[in-house]
């Protein structure tokens, strides 16, 4: 955050003295007395977009720089303002990504258990593919052999995840240490947004991996 504001000040700063610099150019040549001819020799008036013109051509480099100034102090503005609603909303920019691209999934995963869901409810058959109960798979809940009790079951589970995730109630820090806190260590929540048992079994894979050495 501090990155951004101090580099938006100095683009700004640029900005500022390449302006001034384009307005003493124009009072030290009168340019809004002078008329400008083209190429054609038609005559015209000075006016901002005749003026600057005639900047651009007789100093391409300073008008380059200011255009860059310009153009970056802009886009370091937006940047800035899009962060500074992250942090008023309680959200680090990583936790933001990872929360759209979860709750992309578990769209995804609850249109496909609808689908199934429908197709027990009106007696079709519906033998979902390897690949599709794979790519849908969260530690073991979807099997291609599951009772329409355990079908409707995981679909009430995705559509409670898919509610929760709409509402911003996952991945939403309580103190800015755990914002901080989260930045270090990206895969702190599971899909269920549970905290601990995500910490317990990196732990637990870890004092494995201890243990066989």
């Amino acid at each position: 955050m501090l990155f951004l504001l101090l580099h938006c000040m100095i683009c700004i700063y640029g900005l500022t003295i390449g302006l001034l610099c384009a307005q003493h150019l124009v009072d030290e040549q009168d340019l809004w007395n002078k008329v400008f001819y083209n190429q054609q020799g038609k005559s015209f008036r000075a006016d901002y977009w005749v003026i600057m013109q005639y900047l651009q051509t007789k100093h391409e480099m300073f008008s380059i720089v200011v255009f860059l100034c310009a153009i970056v102090t802009v886009m370091l503005f937006l940047f800035l303002a899009y962060h500074s609603y992250l942090i008023y909303q309680g959200h680090t920019t990583n936790e933001t990504v990872k929360r759209a691209t979860t709750l992309n999934f578990v769209e995804q995963k609850l249109t496909f258990m609808k689908k199934w869901v429908k197709a027990r409810e009106e007696k079709k058959p519906f033998k979902p593919a390897k690949k599709s109960i794979d790519k849908y798979e969260v530690h073991g809940d979807i099997v291609g052999d599951l009772t329409d009790e355990q079908v409707i079951a995981i679909k009430d589970k995705v559509q409670a995840q898919n509610d929760l995730l709409k509402k911003g109630s996952y991945f939403r820090p309580v103190t800015m240490v755990n914002a901080l806190r989260r930045i270090w260590n990206p895969d702190t929540y599971d899909l269920d947004g549970n905290e601990e048992d995500a910490i317990m079994q990196r732990r637990g894979a870890a004092l494995k991996r201890h243990q066989m050495k």
